[in-house]
């Protein structure tokens, strides 16, 4: 008798209704949710104090740059000048700062810029409204003189093409932020 012994070892000769037992992956499979609930929170409160502890800071655009350079120049000897907040809508800049005078006393300004364009082509500011102290809700936004604001644009273009510090640090998160940085 002939006997055909055939070699079972090779895959090529498995049948195809036949299948390979596949190697299981070993996947982490905590021993209870509860383990699960407890990183989860954990990981969360990690990431929102690590958010949290994020220094704030807010980039205008050069329309507040010029509007800031403006603001700097016309303040009137300010121990402290500190920008806190900006709002910018288009050729609209509002920008809320504080000074602190040689007495110590702390002022809330709010200044608003408008800008437009010149027949030429030319970005100038239009005007600039002055509110100091804002908790006096009686007292009505003063124009500054057109005359100053017109001397002031023969200086844009140039302000425009240089680089103008935009930033402005957020809220202080505690007592030695508000005292002023030495340089």
């Amino acid at each position: 008798m002939n006997e055909v012994t055939t070699d079972i070892s090779s895959e090529d000769d498995i049948h195809p209704t036949q299948k390979k037992k596949k190697k299981k992956k070993k996947i982490f499979k905590p021993k209870s949710k509860k383990k699960i609930a407890l990183w989860s929170i954990v990981a969360l409160l990690f990431g929102l104090w690590y958010w949290g502890t994020q220094p704030i800071y807010i980039i205008g655009t050069q329309f507040f740059g010029v509007c800031r350079t403006y603001i700097e120049l016309n303040v009137q000897y300010p121990s402290e000048l500190r920008f806190v907040d900006i709002r910018e809508r288009g050729p609209d800049v509002a920008v809320e700062y504080i000074t602190i005078d040689s007495f110590g006393q702390y002022i809330v300004h709010r200044g608003t810029c408008m800008f437009k364009r010149e027949e030429t082509g030319q970005i100038v500011m239009d005007y600039f409204y002055l509110r100091r102290g804002m908790s006096d809700r009686e007292f009505i936004f003063a124009i500054e003189d057109p005359e100053k604001v017109r001397k002031f644009n023969l200086t844009v273009p140039f302000l425009l093409e240089s680089e103008i510090n935009l930033v402005i640090r957020g809220p202080a998160r505690f007592l030695g932020d508000l005292t002023p940085t030495k340089k």
